[in-house]
């Protein structure tokens, strides 16, 4: 099998039997998405398992964010792996910053013929695309990908503006939707509507260029112990990497911390202290903010350990007063251990943090409700799922 045919990839079949095939030879960059439980990750689970399955780890490398651990722990240890597997948003810049320094030395000697595909592979893209700088980052590889046998896979179940900006969107031509909750979402991933009215997990339609297909997605039968069995069979034949022996022993020593990023943090927390309970929705309300810079903040007051895990749609629970805060603020911080749990993945976006009150809820709108009507929007939680 040549090293195109390799990268060859059945990636679904149309209602009459016919197979589609993906080439990842010159397939650069993709992104998949679609509602929770539509099917993208059964699918990047089929994608590893074919190109495992039809290339040995000197042809290629995965990098891998996963923002739920569990769906990737399989690979945790895996010969194919170019960086250890992250799972923690803050550190996803690292895995990026692995890609772009061997993208820019592929484009400086331009020697790749023996250089492995690297796939760095996001799911879900949202819960580190909250950060400015992973985007910006994300972009400027997404312009080296074709030049330098590189392919970016990104998975979310949010491709708004904020998530996936335009000058993001427009780097990767290869698109595939799983069913969506609106016509205005399956705009946002294939420029049209018709994803929201996929009929169940695992048809998608796939968007290569110009070309739109509906599609059953092509799953690999108990796929993860498949590729168990093929890694298990370099990793016999071949030490894992020495780099990535160093790189694991430190990502599993290493300590972190974590610093607010953000000047209304302590205002919010006098806030909590004064209503005695705080959520996402009452920090957007009272400063006037979007949801991600909200969410944000809410993570930050949770890392001081001031407030508990999130419980539904309720507010989270004050765990301490405001004289213990006060009285030892001065020295919190030194001895904090990092948020162990995943990070929240936002649902919903309301953008440009710099609008006036009135245009945040919705000027018309909003002045045109009644007051039970507008007191329901006020009192509404915005981390509700699509």
């Amino acid at each position: 099998m040549n090293n195109n045919e390799s990268l060859l990839v059945k990636i679904g079949e149309t209602s009459d039997g016919k197979i589609v095939k993906c080439d990842f030879s010159s397939v650069n960059n993709m992104l998949v998405s679609g509602t929770t439980g539509s099917g993208k990750t059964n699918l990047i689970y089929s994608l590893l398992h074919s190109l495992m399955e039809n290339n040995d780890p000197s042809n290629i490398k995965f990098i891998i964010f996963a923002s739920k651990i569990s769906d990737y722990d399989f690979m945790s240890r895996s010969a194919y792996l170019l960086y250890p597997l992250i799972s923690d948003p803050r550190l996803v810049e690292r895995g990026i910053a692995v890609a772009y320094e061997e993208a820019a030395k592929r484009m400086e000697h331009r020697e790749l013929d023996n250089s492995p595909h690297i796939f760095l592979i996001m799911d879900d893209f949202a819960s580190a695309a909250e950060r400015e700088y992973i985007i910006d980052a994300m972009r400027r590889l997404l312009m080296l990908t074709r030049l330098v046998k590189m392919h970016c896979i990104l998975v979310t179940s949010i491709p708004t503006s904020s998530i996936v900006p335009s000058e993001v969107k427009a780097l990767i031509p290869y698109r595939i939707s799983f069913t969506t909750t609106s016509p205005q979402i399956s705009r946002m991933v294939i420029g049209r509507a018709g994803a929201e009215t996929l009929r169940y997990p695992g048809e998608m339609i796939y968007k290569c260029g110009n070309q739109m297909l509906t599609l059953d997605a092509a799953y690999s039968e108990d796929s993860i112990n498949r590729i168990r069995i093929i890694d298990e069979k370099h990793r016999d034949e071949a030490e894992i990497d020495e780099d990535l022996r160093s790189a694991l022993a430190q990502l599993e020593s290493k300590k972190y911390s974590y610093e607010p990023e953000d000047e209304l943090t302590e205002d919010a927390i006098a806030f909590m202290f004064k209503s005695g309970q705080i959520s996402v929705s009452m920090i957007q309300r009272r400063f006037r903010i979007g949801y991600n810079r909200a969410a944000r903040i809410i993570d930050e007051i949770e890392q001081k350990g001031l407030i508990g895990p999130q419980d539904g749609a309720r507010p989270r629970q004050v765990l301490i007063s405001e004289d213990v805060y006060y009285g030892s603020n001065a020295n919190s911080g030194e001895n904090e251990e990092p948020m162990q749990e995943d990070a929240i993945v936002f649902n919903i976006e309301i953008e440009d943090d710099k609008n006036e009150p009135d245009e945040w809820l919705g000027k018309n709108i909003f002045k045109s409700l009644s007051p039970e009507q507008q007191a329901k929007i006020l009192d509404a939680d915005y981390e509700d799922d699509y």
